[in-house]
C-alpha cells in the first residue's frame, strides 16, 4: 500500500514539520522530480537562443557578412530557394518552434512539480485533520 491509499495515521503529530521531512517527502517522488528537472533544462537550453537569433540575422544578411547560420541554410536548402527574405522566413520560422517546444516543456514541467506539491500538501493536511479529531471541541 503506498501513501496515497493509507487511511489516516495512528500516530498523530505532535510537533511541526522541518526541512528535512518536507525534503524526505518530496524525494518519494524521485522520478518525476527528476523528469521535471531534466524538463526545465531542456527548456532554458531551447529559451536561451532565441534573443540571438534575429542580431545574428542582422548581421549576416543585412550587414552582408555570411557566418554559421547563413552557411547552414546554404548547404541545407537548394541554391535557388536562398536569398534575404529566405533566410529572414526561416529564422522567423525556427523562432516560432523555438517558442512552441519552449511553451509545451514549460507546461510539462509545471504539470511534474504541481503533482509532487499537491502530493505533499495532502499528507500535511491529512496529517492536520487527524490532529484536530483529538481536539476536543472545548478547547
Amino acid at each position: 500500500m503506498n501513501r496515497t491509499e493509507e487511511a489516516l495515521p495512528t500516530s498523530l503529530r505532535d510537533r511541526p514539520y522541518d526541512w528535512h521531512e518536507l525534503a524526505q517527502m518530496v524525494l518519494e517522488h524521485r522520478r518525476p522530480l527528476i523528469v521535471a528537472n531534466l524538463l526545465a533544462l531542456v527548456g532554458t537550453m531551447v529559451n536561451v537562443p532565441l534573443p540571438l537569433l534575429l542580431p545574428l540575422l542582422v548581421d549576416e544578411v543585412l550587414l552582408n557578412k555570411p557566418g554559421t547560420l547563413v552557411d547552414t541554410m546554404n548547404w541545407l536548402f537548394p541554391a535557388a530557394w536562398v536569398g534575404p527574405i529566405f533566410y529572414i522566413l526561416m529564422v522567423m520560422l525556427l523562432t516560432l518552434l523555438l517558442r512552441l517546444i519552449g511553451l509545451a516543456v514549460g507546461v510539462l514541467q509545471t504539470r511534474q512539480f504541481t503533482a509532487i506539491s499537491k502530493d505533499v500538501i495532502y499528507h500535511m493536511r491529512r496529517d492536520l485533520l487527524a490532529r484536530l479529531q483529538r481536539v476536543s471541541m472545548a478547547e
